[in-house]
């Protein structure tokens, strides 16, 4: 009876690792560079090398109610990739999205196979004559990979899911706060 229950628990044991280090591969992450999805800018640890640039960016990038920031320490690499810059875009405070460029064919691949590597298979590939767009997709966030344009302007942009309902949900609720007061 001891050796079934010894047996039992050794499946449940070895069956609960495979799932966890399956999930693991395609789990997209709680954040980037230290900051975690909804964390506030206030509550980081490296909030003196973050730049506000919401003035410059202003509603070319900016929905209402969101600040972007760039780090000041030059940190702008993804996947091995060298970028322009990463901005770092807040809604009501909270950390949401980020979002960088760089350029080259070259790049996208070695980006393309980094984000695989680490996340697993994309959940959509898109192809055509105009560009080439990678999307990963789960609960917590959401990657899109884009290269488009005669020069291959390289596109990353990550997004935390939770954040995102909770944006729509406020949204949605405003709206019909607006509405009932006509």
């Amino acid at each position: 009876m001891r050796r079934i229950r010894h047996s039992l628990l050794l499946c449940f044991i070895l069956t609960l690792s495979l799932i966890t280090n399956a999930d693991a591969k395609t789990s997209l992450p709680y954040g980037f560079k230290g900051l975690i999805w909804g964390q506030t800018l206030n509550d980081f640890q490296e909030k003196e090398i973050m730049k506000d640039v919401s003035p410059s960016l202003g509603s070319k990038i900016l929905g209402k109610d969101e600040s972007a920031y760039k780090r000041l320490n030059n940190d702008n690499k993804i996947g091995g990739v060298d970028f322009v810059d990463i901005t770092y875009i807040f809604w009501r405070g909270k950390f949401r999205a980020i979002t960088a460029n760089t350029q080259g064919s070259d790049k996208f691949a070695q980006l393309a196979d980094s984000t695989r590597k680490k996340f697993g298979r994309p959940n959509y590939i898109e192809e055509n004559q105009y560009c080439k767009r990678i999307v990963w997709i789960n609960s917590k966030a959401e990657i899109v990979i884009t290269m488009a344009g005669d020069d291959d302007v390289v596109h990353f942009y990550m997004r935390s899911n939770s954040i995102e309902k909770l944006k729509s949900r406020w949204e949605k609720a405003k709206k019909a706060t607006i509405h009932e007061e006509w």
